[in-house]
């Protein structure tokens, strides 16, 4: 009897092996590591003390946001495994599981049964894997937590792994810091705006292709502009912008958080109809608010292209266009007269950076005592910190100090 599970795959000279296998058999030579923490079910199995003390040695434990994304792992694999069927509508891609055991094993080499004559030469090889060695993730371990937790359901799906065998603990350890450190994590901003499933980003890609007001002022490329580069502002500030005009104020705190199609049918409003209060917004600004227009172009000496500022104009067009679902959305006239009485309310606001906008998108420090010279305002916070304090002052509150004091230090941009 083999008393064994043989995995075929590609050896290599660092006592590696890369391997596609069933999720059965990774079920096979693993053991489910939220289990390896929990010390009820180590006390019913005592004989796994020394793997679960091993793992702990090495990996992270399920806590927080490790822990929360097991379940959304596991249904984005089932999502996975249902569009392979359908070569139409391909969907994902999963990234392999890295495996490790201090134990010796041993990789079996055989001849092809093949009468191709290309094949003659090639060798299969195997990696055997002893019942009783049970191998620890130190890369990909929510993956393998989310495997277990679909259970019968991703039966049949293959999983890449990469297996470590022969290599001491302290070795595993330096390997687990590697894998987790020495690649840069994309920016937030950018993942959630290079999403195709994203309703957000699709909206505002469309909109900056589309309207003549953004078009070539939208920057996809990156989640920073330069000082020298002539853009209005980011896809990902765009899509802030989207997101106040879709949900109003509410709409800051969705973040770089992915949005579907459901979520808007519970909103009341369809992608097309956000689509069509954002479209007519910018028309009225093209048509009434030249000063906007003209702070946009002189973004670096002004405010407007913080993300406070941009989420307060997305929740001012979600205000014009008649609130949760956007109800005028669809009545042209109606809205075109609301967005336009809005722009034409802040046209009179000084955009230029300084101690009017202190506490609102930023913080103003005023000269050293016994100096010369002006102070410097910072943009402070993102748009979260800032943007009711904004929207405010904008458009809500005309009572309020800071309603007053961006419209009444200086009154205009130069033209």
């Amino acid at each position: 009897m083999l008393n064994a599970t043989l995995l075929e795959g590609l050896a290599h000279d660092d006592n590696s092996f890369d391997a596609v296998i069933p999720t059965e058999t990774l079920a096979q030579i693993t053991h489910d590591p939220r289990n390896l923490e929990d010390p009820r079910y180590l006390q019913r199995y005592p004989d796994l003390a020394d793997l679960a003390k091993e793992r702990e040695r090495i990996q992270r434990p399920f806590k927080s946001q490790k822990k929360a994304n097991v379940p959304k792992y596991r249904d984005y694999m089932i999502q996975v495994k249902q569009a392979a069927a359908d070569q139409q509508r391909p969907f994902g891609a999963v990234p392999s599981i890295t495996l490790w055991t201090d134990r010796g094993l041993d990789v079996i080499t055989c001849p092809l049964n093949t009468d191709n004559p290309l094949l003659q030469d090639v060798r299969a090889q195997f990696l055997k894997v002893p019942h009783d060695v049970k191998l620890i993730a130190i890369d990909g371990e929510t993956q393998l937590a989310a495997r277990y937790d679909a259970g019968v359901r991703l039966h049949g799906q293959k999983a890449r792994v990469t297996i470590h065998y022969g290599k001491s603990r302290d070795w595993a350890v330096s390997a687990f810091v590697d894998l987790n450190t020495k690649a840069i994590s994309m920016n937030k901003e950018m993942v959630v705006t290079k999403s195709p499933d994203d309703v957000l980003a699709r909206i505002a890609k469309r909109l900056g292709n589309q309207h003549a007001s953004l078009y070539k002022r939208i920057k996809e490329t990156d989640t920073v502009i330069l000082q020298n580069e002539h853009w209005w502002m980011t896809l990902g500030k765009l899509r802030l912008f989207v997101a106040c005009v879709w949900r109003g104020k509410p709409g800051v705190a969705i973040g770089s958080r992915p949005t579907t199609e459901s979520e808007f049918r519970e909103e009341d409003a369809s992608a097309d109809r956000v689509f069509d209060a954002c479209t007519k917004f910018w028309d009225v600004v093209a048509s009434y608010g030249e000063p906007i227009i003209k702070a946009f172009e002189r973004r670096n000496e002004t405010v407007i292209g913080t993300p406070a500022v941009i989420a307060a104009l997305g929740a001012i067009a979600h205000t014009a266009a008649g609130g949760k679902g956007l109800p005028l959305a669809t009545d042209t006239e109606e809205l075109t007269a609301k967005l336009t009485e809005a722009i034409r309310s802040i046209c009179d606001v000084n955009w230029f950076r300084g101690p009017h906008w202190d506490g609102l998108c930023g913080r103003w420090t005023p000269p050293p005592k016994q100096q010369t010279g002006q102070g410097k305002f910072r943009i402070g916070g993102g748009a979260k910190d800032g943007m009711y304090n904004v929207y405010r002052a904008l458009f809500e509150d005309p009572e309020s100090d800071g309603y007053q004091r961006i419209r009444t230090s200086r009154v205009a941009l130069a033209v």
